[in-house]
């Protein structure tokens, strides 16, 4: 293009920026081309090293933890070595989380970003879980990390203070984007609980949610459970 434009010693005005025009979309194809290769190879060097540090976890210390609880079940009920080994499986859950976690995407969607969080909050509060989280919702990074927030503060204050045995978390687009997290506890009357609301990190979430220009609501009830829900534009 480059050597076309300079021979050429006659050109109509016309001409000229259709030419200019011509050599600007190759241009620009061409660095959108070599951006998206660059993109790619830094991808795949991420997945490498992602899969690497996953064998690594895999072959040494979730190994290793196995071990700890082997040996602890093989040696007794002592009521030591039972500490010792609930701990150790505490561990070695974590270890077995962390290595699914670095065996995933690199850019998990929305649903599967909550997933993750919902899943590690009520394995570790021992409360069934129920997701039903709508594909195909995406958002930006800073919504993405307040709602995962949310949805752990949420499943970490059902463990705490609702005596609920499970929890639904529920995401979809409805008129925005909605995200709702719901457990079958004791619930309590939000009219006559203003001082134990604090307990429930209601501050802290509803902040969170209005930096994004959303709305949270709570709904509850006593013997009803409660419902944390946000609504996001």
């Amino acid at each position: 293009m480059i050597g076309s434009l300079a021979l050429r010693s006659r050109l109509e005005a016309l001409d000229w920026i259709v030419e200019s025009f011509l050599f600007i979309a190759v241009v620009l194809f061409l660095a959108h081309a070599a951006a998206l290769g660059h993109r790619r190879a830094v991808d795949a060097a991420v997945i490498r090293e992602r899969q690497r540090m996953a064998r690594e976890l895999h072959d040494g210390l979730a190994q290793e933890l196995a071990f700890v609880v082997t040996e602890c079940g093989r040696l007794g009920l002592d009521p030591g070595l039972r500490g010792i080994a609930r701990a150790a499986q505490g561990a070695l859950a974590e270890s077995r989380r962390a290595i699914l976690a670095l065996r995933r995407p690199v850019a998990p969607s929305l649903a599967e970003e909550l997933e993750q969080v919902a899943r590690h909050a009520a394995d570790r509060a021992q409360l069934r879980l129920d997701l039903r989280l709508a594909v195909g919702i995406d958002l930006p990074p800073a919504s993405r990390i307040e709602l995962s927030r949310v949805v752990h503060e949420s499943i970490a204050n059902t463990a705490r203070h609702a005596g609920a045995t499970s929890v639904c978390v529920e995401l979809s687009a409805d008129h925005g984007t909605r995200l709702a997290v719901s457990d079958d506890g004791i619930g309590f009357d939000p009219s006559r609980s203003e001082a134990g609301r604090s307990g429930f990190g209601v501050l802290g979430m509803q902040e969170r949610v209005r930096a994004l220009g959303g709305e949270l609501r709570i709904v509850s009830r006593p013997q009803r459970g409660t419902r944390v829900e946000v609504l996001l534009p």
